[in-house]
């Protein structure tokens, strides 16, 4: 175990819910244009092995550096394949190019939307409506506590967005009314979690961590599901608690944080969405239905 901690869905998460809606819609095959990046090449990678795992048939993958001056021949050899759904993993920045050459090049086939392309630079640069009806995902900002599963299928979930309206809120109130981005969240609890984890350390052993490693094992040990839950909403009463050596588990802005072996919270919600227009709009969250092998 090293000294890194992740708050937000993994490469794993992504794509595990990808390839399972993939898989319920009945879609037979996929491919990906991915860039070549550690983040994008993994999240591509783990789409097309859990898409197999659930017995659906890989078709030729792409994959590009991103920059180029034109993906023309990329995108020809990535839908040549006539795949039932190519998944777009990038950057948006790159991911704005590849798309209008797409609509130029007559829209061939069916897009995923990696995580990444979930930002206001990617709509301000393509063709207005040209992506209109595509699906992608992203980090679900509803508690694991504030969701239900529907009884219509395993991966139908309810979620509610109270603790996320209430951070929002709180923001806001500090910065003339405007929002947190959804990243806003994560950074809030990184921040918070980091201070727990000293406040506890010192309170334990009379000292602070010596090393990232030291602080990563006290963070995973606080939170725990068995300890009382701490909320973001009353910090100072849970930093008491924490200096007088009582464990707390962390109920962010963000989520409620449980790490595995390897410093990965675990999500076990992503949140669906598509494009309409120049906008994008939440569809129903999904269940995240794989576990382990991180």
């Amino acid at each position: 175990m090293g000294g890194w901690m992740r708050l937000a869905p993994t490469s794993f998460d992504v794509g595990c819910t990808l390839a399972r809606l993939a898989f319920d819609e009945g879609i037979g095959t996929v491919n990906s244009l991915a860039a070549r990046d550690d983040y994008n090449t993994t999240v591509s990678s783990e789409f097309t092995t859990h898409f197999a795992a659930l017995g659906g048939r890989i078709l030729p993958s792409v994959t590009f550096t991103s920059g180029q001056q034109t993906y023309a021949s990329n995108i020809e050899s990535a839908f040549s394949a006539s795949a039932g759904r190519t998944l777009l993993a990038s950057y948006p920045t790159t991911g704005s190019t590849i798309v209008t050459e797409w609509a130029v090049s007559g829209r061939p086939g069916t897009w995923f939307l990696g995580p990444a392309l979930r930002t206001e630079v990617l709509l301000a640069n393509i063709p207005t409506g040209s992506l209109d009806g595509f699906v992608g995902v992203s980090p679900s900002l509803s508690l694991r506590s504030e969701c239900r599963t529907m009884a219509e299928g395993p991966q139908e979930v309810d979620c509610t967005t109270g603790n996320a309206a209430a951070f929002i809120g709180h923001f806001s109130s500090f910065w003339d009314g405007e929002a947190p981005l959804p990243a806003a969240h994560f950074y809030y609890d990184g921040v918070v979690l980091i201070a727990m984890g000293l406040a506890y350390a010192q309170a334990k052993s009379g000292a602070v961590p010596t090393s990232g490693r030291e602080l990563h094992a006290i963070i995973r040990e606080l939170n725990d599901r068995a300890h009382e839950a701490a909320s973001w909403r009353d910090l100072p009463a849970a930093m008491t608690k924490l200096r007088a050596g009582i464990p707390l588990r962390y109920v962010g802005a963000a989520a409620e944080y449980e790490f595995d072996g390897y410093g990965a919270n675990r999500h076990y919600v992503m949140q669906l969405w598509t494009v309409d227009g120049d906008a994008f709009v939440d569809l129903a969250p999904v269940a995240v239905r794989c576990f382990g092998g991180r």
